[in-house]
């Protein structure tokens, strides 16, 4: 009986192409089924205005403070309090001690450069993004800047003078590799209201 040479390298990169794939899927299904549950616990935040009742599932460490939109890429988020990385894992995260966002100050926010944040490498100076917090205060901010920095050298550094808004994430967006130094930073200062439809 003959048995036939088989080069089992194909079956080898097939599934370890597999298992990659299904990790990234895995991580993009629950960050956007995330969204729906925390979408509920706004939504019931909005109309009791009770934040200890807002966690979005039970055992949940963080409630949803915000909404945040994307005009350019017709995007809508819901930021989460905290950036710990299980809040990071469901959404963006406001950074404590920060603004709260569509409030006077300097607001930072967090997310992940292959989940909720992937749509900010699109983004160019002068989109705008709107934003409406727990309170129900909206606002609306234009992106004056966007910067790489590396984190290990400048510090984050908030203006509690400026009306602005931060938004970071990791860079560059393709790395094989997540958690270096260099993070994508976008500054968008919060327009006043008769500037809103210029």
């Amino acid at each position: 009986m003959r048995v036939k040479n088989i080069n089992i390298l194909p079956w080898v990169g097939l599934v370890l192409a597999l298992l990659f794939f299904s990790k990234s899927g895995y991580l993009y299904v629950k960050a956007e089924l995330s969204q729906l549950l925390i979408a509920k616990a706004w939504n019931q935040l909005l109309l009791d205005g009770n934040l200890s009742k807002a966690k979005p599932w039970s055992w949940a460490d963080t409630y949803p403070i915000a909404k945040i939109t994307s005009q350019r890429a017709n995007k809508t988020l819901y930021i989460l309090e905290g950036t710990s990385g299980e809040a990071l894992a469901f959404g963006p995260g406001h950074y404590e001690g920060t603004a709260l966002p569509a409030e006077e100050g300097e607001s930072v926010i967090a997310g992940h450069r292959d989940s909720h944040f992937s749509f900010l490498r699109e983004s160019k100076i002068g989109d705008r993004f709107s934003i409406q917090n727990y309170k129900n205060t909206k606002a609306v901010y234009q992106i004056e800047e966007i910067k790489i920095v590396d984190s290990s050298k400048e510090k984050l550094k908030v203006n509690k003078n400026k009306n602005r808004l931060q938004l970071i994430t990791c860079y560059p967006f393709d790395a094989i590799k997540a958690g270096g130094n260099m993070r994508y930073v976008l500054y968008a200062t919060r327009l006043e209201k008769k500037n809103y439809y210029k």
